[in-house]
C-alpha cells in the first residue's frame, strides 16, 4: 500500500453489528494518478475532467469501499457510481462513503439487516462559516437546543455535529426515499454528548419506512482534533 498516500488508523467501534467500517488518513499532495493501479482500483471515466483534490478523495474513498467490502468477504467488486453520484453497492448490500480534506471512510452492511447506513466527516466550521449557513441548515429551535448543549463543548462544534448528522440521514434515507430532500426534513430534538449521539425527529412522510415523526439516533465521534464523523443505520 502506498504509505505516503494512505494511512489506515484505528477502526471506530461503531455500535451497529454486522456492519463493516474502514477509516484512512490520506494526503492530497501524494496523489497521483497511477496510484488507481497500485491499489488496484478502477479509475471512474467520469475523474478524466476532474481536479487533482476530487480524484483524490474519490480513490480514498473508494479504497475503504473496497475493504469494507473485502471484510463482508466481497472481494473483487468495481462500486460503478449512479447518475446521481450515489455509489452502486453489491445486490444485497448497503453501504456509504465519506471523506473529508484529509480522512475517507466507507460502512457497509448486508440488506438483511439494515435498510440504509449513512456516514459523514466534517471539519469543524468556524464561527463565521456557521453563521453563515445557519439558516439552511438549522431552525430556531434546533439552534435552542444546541446552546443548551454548549457548556462543555463548542457552539461551533455542536453546529457541525448537526450538520454531518443531517448529511448521514440522507445517505441512509436515499435508497428507501429515491429522491432528494432538504435538512428541513430532519429536526433536532435533542443532542447527548455524554453518550454521543442526536435524536431527530422526521418533519415529513419521506416513505413508508421513514414517515412523519419518526425518531431518528444518529451516532458520533470525533477523528483528531478538528474532525467529527457521524453515523447512522435505518
Amino acid at each position: 500500500m502506498p504509505a505516503s498516500f494512505l494511512d489506515p488508523l484505528n477502526q471506530k467501534n461503531l455500535k451497529y453489528e454486522k456492519t463493516a467500517f474502514s477509516l484512512v488518513k490520506f494526503s492530497r499532495q501524494n496523489y497521483h494518478r497511477n496510484l488507481f493501479q497500485q491499489l488496484n482500483i478502477e479509475f471512474c471515466p467520469t475523474l478524466e475532467t476532474a481536479v487533482i483534490k476530487r480524484q483524490a478523495e474519490y480513490l480514498a474513498g473508494r479504497f475503504c469501499a473496497r475493504i469494507a467490502l473485502e471484510r463482508l468477504s466481497v472481494r473483487n467488486y468495481f462500486l460503478a457510481t449512479g447518475g446521481k453520484r450515489e455509489p452502486l453497492w453489491p445486490i444485497n448490500f448497503v453501504g456509504s462513503i465519506t471523506h473529508s480534506d484529509h480522512f475517507a471512510a466507507a460502512i457497509v452492511a448486508s440488506k438483511a439487516y439494515y435498510n440504509g447506513l449513512g456516514l459523514d466527516i466534517e471539519e469543524v466550521v468556524n464561527i463565521t462559516t456557521m453563521e453563515n449557513i445557519k439558516k439552511q441548515v438549522i431552525n430556531s429551535d434546533e439552534m435552542h437546543v444546541i446552546e443548551l448543549s454548549c457548556a462543555s463543548i463548542r457552539i461551533e462544534l455542536l453546529f457541525t455535529l448537526v450538520f454531518s448528522a443531517k448529511e448521514s440521514f440522507f445517505k441512509a434515507a436515499y435508497p428507501s426515499v429515491l429522491e432528494y430532500f432538504d435538512f428541513d426534513a430532519l429536526r433536532l430534538v435533542a443532542l447527548n454528548t455524554e453518550n454521543q449521539y442526536l435524536t431527530f425527529h422526521i418533519t415529513q412522510n419521506l416513505c413508508k419506512s421513514l414517515p412523519k415523526n419518526k425518531e431518528v439516533q444518529v451516532e458520533y465521534d470525533f477523528i483528531a482534533k478538528k474532525s467529527v464523523i457521524t453515523y447512522v443505520a435505518l
